[in-house]
């Protein structure tokens, strides 16, 4: 009898030591399986809030594209003319569902039309040849001219072989000599922008005339020539002046425009001008860009709304966001929205800069 309980002892023995193998294994299983449930739970209710956070920001940021669009229609009905110094070209922050934000109101007409490039218009081949010159630093003239001229037959073969026409930046870059520093401007380690590209100074907006009041310096040298500087000069200084008020306008109308070109030479500029005939230049600007950027999140992140803050304060700001409207005012200063993107570049502002 010893013997033969003996013998059972011993066959029971690895019949245990594998049940408790497979119990340990069905609980690893299980904990893995829970830690996955869980996880993915995480990842859901990330997601969920994240989206939340994305519908808050582009809330805010309509917000203040209402507020641009209260602006441009009140200022329609304030001047005759568009000028810098008035209410929308100023920018703005202020506090919109609980986001901090910039709204950024940029006329297009102050930029230069380069919709004709891909038909190599000479007008147009030589203003932009000229911003080259401003924005490329110590490049030849006649090496500027050349690949302005070369880049533009391109574009004109293409247009004609595949209906391909350049109305956006992105395209540009696809025709040497416009690289994305040429184009977005130069930028420093941190991707701060420091000094200007081509979005500065052309549109591709449905756009006919330049703002004189408006456009910048590298615009009119563009548009008027480098052999024109001290008449840009005069301009700027004219457009800058204060009356007895302290009020700037800058000009108010086309006579104003003449005598100042004309100022101590008149028979250098004058009215038989071709750049000074009202079509090709205007006072008063229908297209504006809109930028609402939210450069400061207030509210908390999703990351610290799962994890807890602990001090119930809260979290880190997410990264800057914007999205930029295209705008069109009519003559009776009705507002139209044109387009909608979000911005690829969206300006970021630390706490030394509010």
């Amino acid at each position: 009898m010893n013997r033969a309980s003996e013998k059972s002892t011993r066959n029971e023995r690895p019949q245990r030591g594998s049940v408790l193998l497979i119990v340990m294994i069905t609980v690893a299983m299980l904990s893995l399986l829970v830690v996955t449930l869980i996880n993915a739970r995480t990842a859901a209710n990330f997601s969920a809030l994240a989206a939340s956070e994305l519908a808050r920001q582009e809330y805010a940021a309509t917000g203040g594209m209402e507020i641009a669009r209260a602006l441009l229609k009140q200022d329609k009905g304030n001047s005759e003319n568009d000028n810098l110094f008035e209410a929308w070209a100023r920018p703005r922050r202020c506090e919109i569902g609980g986001y901090d934000c910039e709204i950024l109101i940029v006329d297009e007409e102050s930029k230069i039309n380069m919709t004709k490039l891909s038909s190599e218009d000479a007008d147009t081949i030589e203003r932009m040849t000229r911003l080259l010159i401003m924005i490329v630093q110590d490049i030849k003239v006649e090496v500027a001219e050349k690949k302005v001229a070369e880049a533009c037959k391109t574009m004109a073969e293409d247009l004609e072989k595949y209906s391909i026409s350049v109305v956006t930046f992105e395209q540009l870059l696809n025709y040497p000599p416009f690289t994305e520093e040429i184009v977005y401007g130069a930028k420093d380690e941190s991707g701060r922008i420091v000094e200007a590209g081509l979005t500065e100074y052309i549109t591709f907006q449905n756009t006919v005339k330049t703002n004189i009041n408006t456009a910048p310096r590298e615009v009119l040298l563009a548009t008027l020539g480098f052999e024109n500087e001290e008449l840009v000069d005069r301009i700027i200084e004219f457009r800058e002046r204060e009356d007895d008020d302290g009020n700037r306008y800058g000009f108010t109308d086309f006579n104003r425009l003449k005598k100042s070109a004309e100022g101590e030479n008149p028979e250098g500029y004058g009215e038989n001008n071709v750049l000074f005939h009202q079509d090709s230049i205007t006072l008063i600007s229908q297209h504006f860009d809109v930028n609402s950027s939210i450069f400061l999140i207030t509210a908390l992140s999703p990351t610290q709304a799962l994890i807890g803050s602990g001090d119930g304060s809260e979290g880190l700001a997410l990264p800057a966001r914007g999205w930029v409207w295209m705008m069109e005012r009519t003559n009776k200063g009705e507002i139209n929205t044109i387009s909608l993107r979000e911005a690829t570049q969206p300006a970021a502002y630390s706490e030394g800069e509010r």
